[in-house]
């Protein structure tokens, strides 16, 4: 669970816990939502320096050929992108891949909830309802 979700779900006991104690469709969206774009927004240097690593021209295998690579170890990597393109370039081409994330969070958590409570019903399915739940709010996603 991302850390948006979280502070959703503690949003939620702390102001209306005597209500009810679980969140509407909309708002198990919403904090799914958050969730989602935070978690891509906090990993995309990461992805990026993955990416880098992915498409240079070169194998990491030999000495000779480490030598030649533009990227050879992560601290290297960041401190290059950020010389050559700034810190912003930690972030390149990030947007599209934010409105991915946001989009299937705000699938996944509301289906997942729903499927959490309807499979908790099913003692048989006891053991694995969590990863039920999981998964087919993961397809749905």
């Amino acid at each position: 669970m991302g850390l948006s979700a979280l502070s959703c779900a503690a949003g939620r006991k702390r102001g209306r816990a005597s209500e009810r104690d679980e969140l509407s469709r909309a708002e198990a969206a919403l904090c799914g939502a958050a969730a989602g774009g935070a978690s891509r927004i906090l990993t995309a240097p990461f992805d990026v320096l993955k990416i880098r690593f992915q498409l240079q021209v070169g194998s990491i295998a030999t000495a000779l050929d480490r030598q030649r690579l533009a990227y050879r170890s992560v601290l290297s990597s960041l401190r290059k992108v950020i010389t050559e393109e700034g810190v912003i370039g930690l972030w390149r081409g990030n947007l599209a891949a934010t409105y991915l994330w946001i989009g299937y969070g705000a699938v996944h958590f509301p289906v997942y909830e729903a499927l959490k409570v309807e499979l908790a019903g099913l003692p048989a399915l006891a053991p694995v309802a969590s990863f039920l739940a999981g998964g087919l709010a993961g397809l749905a996603a």
